[in-house]
Formats: C-alpha cells, structure tokens, sequence
C-alpha cells in the first residue's frame, strides 16, 4: 500500500520532472561535441538513431525514456487513487488531462519506434522513388519585393502511385502530403532543394493527447471559478 501511495505522490512526479530536465540539459551539452552524430537524429526514427549510436552519447537518452516511463506510471496511479475518492464528473478534469498527457507520450514512443524518414537533394526535372510512389520537381519560384529580397517561394512537385497522379505546391510552412507521407522543404540553394520526406504514425494519437488535455484544461478552470463564485 505505502508503494503505490509512494508512486502516486506529487513528490515523486516532481523528482521524475527534475531528472527529466537535468538529463536533457547534459544532452544539450553534448551534442555540440558530435555534431555529426547527432545531425542524423533528425533523418531517421529515433529509436534507431538509439540503438545504432554509441552509449557514450546515447546514454542520456535512456535515461531520459526511462524517467518518462516513470512518470507515465506515476500519473496512472495517481489518476487511479484520485478516481476512488472523486465523483463529480467535473472534478475529473484533472484525470483526463493526465489522459491527455498519457496519449501524448504514447504518439512520441510510437513515432520513435515507427516512423520513417529521409532527405533527398533534387532540382528541377528530376524524380524519387518512396514507399507510396514517386515524387518529381516540376518547378521552383521565388517571389521578390520591389527591392529585389526574396519574400517567398513556391515549389511545385508532382506525385504518382497508389494514390494516383496529382501535383501539390509548397510554400513556407505548408508542406505536402502524399500516401500518408509528409514532403517538407528543409532548404533551398538554387537549382538544388533539400527535401525531408517523413511518416508519422502517431499523428492521431498526438492530436487526441492534445484536444483531451485542453478540453481538460478548460473544464478544471471552469470548475475553479465555480467553486470560488
């Protein structure tokens, strides 16, 4: 009984939180030490980014999974104590809110472990071959102020496969989405663009992790005004 009262407390959630921060800090010391090892944190899930790297500069990272792991079973037991004393269904926000964050941390383990990417450099004319088809540059636009500064720019790329053939055009902050693989431009040196292709499979649990914890986050501040008007 005292161990499940111990790993439910607020206590120990917020030791787990400050072993999360203090790992994350000695992971941002380290990576300007081996900044190619860890550039290609980016291009790939990270779980195999983990498993391939060396647990001299892995290691903070397992610990970080580890104290997140943690502190996933100290919010389920909290939220289970909590749910033996609460009855109202508005004085449950604060459960579904840990709901939320559970869901959350479920798309982020979920997205290390199964999601896909790659970088490709292409210009115009040429084609790539991934998972749900093939991408092809068909032009690069840049707009310019009067003054002769670049103000923005428009990609246009064809697609064809499953999905069948289509084109899409990306601009600044609006990537293209084709067979449920995300087309990103990570930089332009004109005639090459760099482009990041990504799947995500946890995208929906992200979003169902997001939408809970703010529904739960105004009906606890609704409860408070109610309870203080």
């Amino acid at each position: 009984m005292r161990l499940l009262e111990a790993l439910g407390s607020l206590r120990l959630s917020l030791w787990l939180l400050l072993a999360e921060l203090a790992l994350l800090a000695l992971g941002a010391v380290m990576m300007p030490l081996e900044p190619e090892l860890y550039g290609r944190m980016n291009a790939v899930a990270l779980f195999d980014w983990m498993l391939r790297s060396p647990v001299l500069y892995s290691w903070w990272l397992w610990g970080a999974v580890l104290v997140l792991a943690l502190l996933a079973l100290n919010t389920v037991v909290c939220s289970l104590q909590a749910l033996r004393r609460k009855r109202e269904p508005l004085a449950l926000a604060p459960q579904v809110m840990h709901l939320g964050f559970l869901l959350v941390l479920l798309a982020h383990l979920v997205g290390g472990y199964a999601s896909e990417r790659g970088m490709a450099v292409l210009r115009e004319g040429m084609s790539l071959a991934f998972p749900a088809g093939t991408l092809k540059v068909k032009g690069l636009r840049f707009e310019r102020s009067p003054e002769g500064f670049v103000t923005g720019w428009q990609l246009r790329v064809g697609f064809s496969g499953a999905e069948g053939a289509r084109e899409a055009v990306l601009q600044p902050n609006r990537p293209a989405f084709y067979g449920g693989w995300g087309v990103y431009v990570r930089d332009l040196r004109p005639p090459l663009v760099l482009l990041q292709l990504s799947r995500d499979p946890s995208s929906a649990w992200a979003l169902a992790g997001g939408v809970l914890f703010s529904l739960a986050a105004v009906a606890l501040v609704a409860l408070k005004l109610r309870q203080e008007g």
